[in-house]
């Protein structure tokens, strides 16, 4: 009985469509301009936001300052021993350790996240990722019964985390799809002159942290306290300078802002 009256319903509609076709041509175009002009306001993105109550922060400390001679490690022990016996007071000079500056963020930045009545556990590395000693990530698992979204969260500890001297923070999602461990966003600037490619680098930094959609922005390769360039890449044999960035939205809307710059 459903199908003979699904059957003679489709009839009658096929009916009058025939008998009014120039209706029925207004309808389908009406329809598709109504689709194409819906298209910007649709989210899109290669991979969703999802709640998955499980995050990364990840640091980067200063390396501890290494004596770069036998006078600059013998002024480091005390003068009187200095002055008497400059082989003992070298031998007395601590080691240098360098963990030291990131094992002390690590706590730092440990002891503020469990403080979130968000956060179920966190388990942090120091001095592995990247085979450098002065990096550290803080893996940070959320309680499963939590009211706000994982999202929420990360926002949350980008605007209260603690600045530490010398220490950059980014926090960022656990990728379901490895990507190598890059930021969605990357720009490399290509130049010779290493402190040009440093004040340019931070100059777009500084411009992108005005721009919203931007978050944890980094840079490779500027110069330390010092004035000296404390890291080189290279890109098809010519020096770069990459500027990484997490996003809060769609890549091509946070693209569209930096399409726009003019040098």
């Amino acid at each position: 009985m459903f199908w003979a009256g699904f059957v003679r319903a489709y009839s009658r509609l096929l009916e009058w469509a025939l008998s009014h076709r120039w209706i029925v041509v207004g309808i389908a175009v009406l329809s598709f301009g109504a689709g194409v002009a819906l298209i910007p306001h649709l989210p899109t993105g290669f991979i969703p936001q999802l709640d998955q109550g499980e995050f990364y922060i990840n640091y980067t400390a200063p390396l501890p300052a290494v004596p770069q001679s036998p006078s600059e490690a013998t002024a480091t022990a005390s003068e009187a021993s200095a002055k008497t016996n400059p082989a003992l007071a070298a031998a007395q000079t601590p080691p240098v350790n360098p963990l030291a500056e990131s094992v002390s963020a690590a706590r730092k930045l440990e002891e503020f996240v469990l403080k979130s009545p968000e956060v179920e556990t966190v388990f942090t590395t120091v001095g592995t990722r990247n085979g450098q000693p002065n990096t550290g990530r803080l893996y940070v698992k959320l309680h499963q019964d939590r009211s706000i979204h994982t999202a929420v969260v990360q926002d949350q500890f980008r605007r209260q985390l603690p600045a530490i001297p010398g220490v950059t923070v980014n926090v960022e999602d656990i990728p379901f799809v490895d990507t190598g461990s890059e930021k969605p966003l990357q720009v490399a600037l290509v130049g010779e002159d290493p402190q040009v490619l440093s004040q340019t680098a931070k100059a777009v930094q500084q411009r992108m942290k005005k721009l919203p959609g931007f978050v944890d922005i980094t840079v490779t390769g500027t110069d330390t306290e010092a004035g000296k360039v404390a890291e080189i890449d290279r890109l098809n044999s010519n020096r770069v300078v990459y500027i990484s960035s997490d996003l809060e939205k769609e890549l091509r809307w946070a693209m569209q802002p930096i399409r726009s710059w003019r040098s």
